[in-house]
């Protein structure tokens, strides 16, 4: 049995005849894109590529943001399907958000400036894209004065006067905006050797002077400086009458340093009275509004508005005021959501769902991307995720087909959509496709993968969660088939509808009076074709999963206690009373049974502590079709000539 050193409990899918069983509820895991930018402290949250639980659409909008925008935001879609469904909120639910808004990720280069009228002390815009984080209120007797930035590292690198020192800076990631230095270091960050002396990187800041000053003393983060520098004299602290003052921004070795912030207060003589100007170095800006003490940003999820609140009473913002903030890049791409694991243990995208057991002790069995699974990297992915997650786990992938493929050509007929499945190779038993997409009377648009996961979940929830009742067949909040927003094609029924579940494509038909979910095959099926008995239903394959899931749960706890013969018959004993269980409520057919083989327990293996049981079982398949024959008979004809018959 054992070609590989094993140590803990451990689950196979066999070749159709069988392997193990216990309860283990539906764990949906949900891969995509979030608001997180509408989400205060989103950076040191965990809400990127990590698995976060969310239990209703309070605790969603909480933890990730809430945007109607679902084509940039994915993982809001899911949010509505199942927590804003008119058929039933049903949940908790895991997502893996990969959208972060910090700087030099998925934020724009250049911050967004935008004229607000205050009323009352309050204004509101609209904005889905904003990185509440970021938003700065200018002062509307700010005096931007731009710094003169002058490098003063000693000896001969420090005369080079062609130099461009702050192109030096901007590389280094030290950027010069209103009255103060912003130093944010990236990996790429580079320190030219012109501006670094012994092992030190400087940055020389010229502080203009008030008019007529001839003195100035300062405070470094509150503490007292320089007392009473002569500004009538250059020297190493005065250029030209000016004060300098010096931001160190790098290591011993000439790598960047983490991130600082410093204020410095000035305190300048002019005459017989004194003048204070402020300069901030690092993420503190001048010139700006104190949020938490001049106002208070809000997001409204409803409207998709930001709204800005004075906190002072005699103090609000009032007129026409100058608000800024940086904004969402939409530049998330298929090699964000597949992610990957870095060799200092970060985990990205799919990838990341390795972290939901150990972090948890959640085990998903349902994984799905809807807005990506259309792209075959993220299928692939997505089928390889499902696999033995952390070594043991099986899980069951749902997708769908594009809309559009990779050329812009349009993918709206069923013939085209078959077309494209078997060219793609959409065919894992692991997984169910769905296609086209569909719209709900509000006119959102819903992925079928998605309203499918909601109904096997809620399917589950009615079994005790053992997943013996297919998607197939259940209704859905929709009025009709989207096949793009440019798209001719009015709709299939039933009927036509077979073309495509034959081809092991799920999709949504007006049926019995509703719009419902209608196929309940695996992506593997071909009518016609060779397929394994196991592969024919998702059923089937879901109760195996949940079979070989639910024996490593049940028996974890047991690892590295003696295996005495009580243990192996309490095992088989167990198992076989669930199966038992499992038979009586329609989930498998038949007698199936929990053997401990000594073909498939060698001396060897007993001797290394790898011991083997072997389960057979049936799952039920779906009633898929129902027909009836009706003969003509004239038998009837004879009332006719009965006496006394019925008229």
């Amino acid at each position: 049995m054992a070609n590989e050193y094993l140590y803990g409990a451990y689950g196979h899918i066999g070749e159709t005849v069988a392997q193990s069983a216990v309860q283990a509820g539906t764990t949906p895991v949900y891969i995509g894109t979030a608001p997180v930018n509408l989400v205060r402290g989103f950076a040191d949250a965990g809400v990127i590529n990590e698995p976060v639980k969310l239990s209703n659409m309070i605790d969603a909008q909480k933890k990730l943001g809430y945007s109607a925008d679902w084509g940039t935001y994915t993982l809001c879609e899911v949010m509505d399907a199942h927590f804003n469904n008119p058929n039933g909120n049903i949940g908790p639910i895991y997502v893996i958000n990969v959208l972060n808004p910090s700087e030099g990720l998925h934020r724009m280069e250049a911050e967004t400036s935008k004229l607000l009228r205050f009323t009352g002390g309050r204004a509101e815009f609209a904005s889905s894209s904003i990185i509440l984080d970021t938003l700065r209120i200018q002062r509307p007797d700010a005096v931007i004065t731009p710094q003169v930035v002058k490098a003063r590292p000693a000896g001969p690198a420090g005369k080079n006067p062609e130099f461009d020192y702050a192109a030096a800076y901007e590389a280094a990631g030290v950027k010069f905006t209103d009255n103060g230095i912003f130093y944010a270091p990236t990996e790429d960050s580079v320190i030219a050797p012109e501006i670094v002396h012994e092992g030190k990187a400087y940055v020389g800041v010229l502080i203009p002077k008030p008019e007529g000053a001839t003195k100035v003393s300062s405070k470094i983060n509150g503490e007292d400086g320089d007392t009473d520098v002569d500004l009538t004299k250059d020297g190493e602290l005065v250029l030209g009458g000016e004060y300098v003052t010096y931001f160190s921004f790098a290591n011993e070795d000439g790598t960047p340093l983490d991130a600082e912030s410093w204020s410095l207060s000035l305190e300048w003589t002019v005459g017989s009275g004194k003048v204070t100007t402020e300069c901030s170095v690092g993420r503190g800006h001048g010139n700006h509004y104190i949020e938490g003490e001049d106002y208070a940003v809000d997001y409204n999820f409803t409207k998709g508005t930001v709204i800005i609140s004075s906190l002072k009473a005699d103090g609000k913002l009032a007129g026409t005021l100058t608000v800024t903030f940086y904004e969402v890049d939409d530049i998330v791409e298929d090699a964000d959501i597949i992610g990957g694991v870095t060799q200092s243990g970060e985990y990205s995208g799919i990838s990341a769902l390795a972290l939901l057991y150990p972090e948890q002790f959640a085990v998903c069995n349902l994984l799905a991307a809807p807005g990506w699974s259309h792209s075959p990297a993220v299928y692939n992915a997505l089928v390889n995720a499902t696999q033995m997650i952390n070594g043991h786990w099986d899980a069951f992938a749902l997708a769908d087909l594009p809309l559009v493929d990779g050329s812009a050509q349009a993918v709206d007929t069923i013939e085209k959509a078959i077309a494209w499945k078997q060219d793609n190779a959409y065919n894992s038993e692991r997984t169910k496709v769905f296609w086209p997409q569909a719209m709900n009377n509000l006119g959102n648009v819903y992925h079928l993968s998605t309203l499918a996961a909601v109904e096997l979940m809620r399917a589950d929830f009615s079994h005790n969660s053992v997943p013996m009742e297919t998607c197939g067949n259940k209704a859905v909040p929709v009025i009709r088939q989207y096949f793009g927003a440019n798209a001719r094609n009015r709709g299939f029924d039933q009927q036509a509808g077979k073309e495509l579940t034959q081809k092991g494509i799920s999709t949504v038909v007006a049926w019995a009076g509703e719009w419902v979910l209608w196929g309940d095959h695996t992506a593997a099926y071909t009518y016609g074709a060779e397929v394994d008995p196991r592969a024919i239903f998702d059923v089937s394959m879901r109760m195996l999963m949940y079979i070989t899931n639910s024996f490593q749960r049940e028996w974890s706890p047991e690892i590295d206690e003696p295996m005495t013969r009580a243990l192996k018959d309490r095992i088989i004993n167990r198992e076989q009373e669930k199966l038992d269980g499992y038979v009586s409520m329609g989930a498998l057919l038949g007698t199936p049974t929990i053997v401990f083989l000594e073909s498939e327990n060698s001396t060897t293996d007993i001797m290394n502590g790898d011991f083997r049981w072997d389960i057979a079982a049936t799952p039920t398949p779906p009633l898929k079709s129902a027909s009836v024959y009706v003969a003509y008979t004239d038998a009837g004809f004879s009332v006719y000539y009965e006496e006394g018959g019925a008229a």
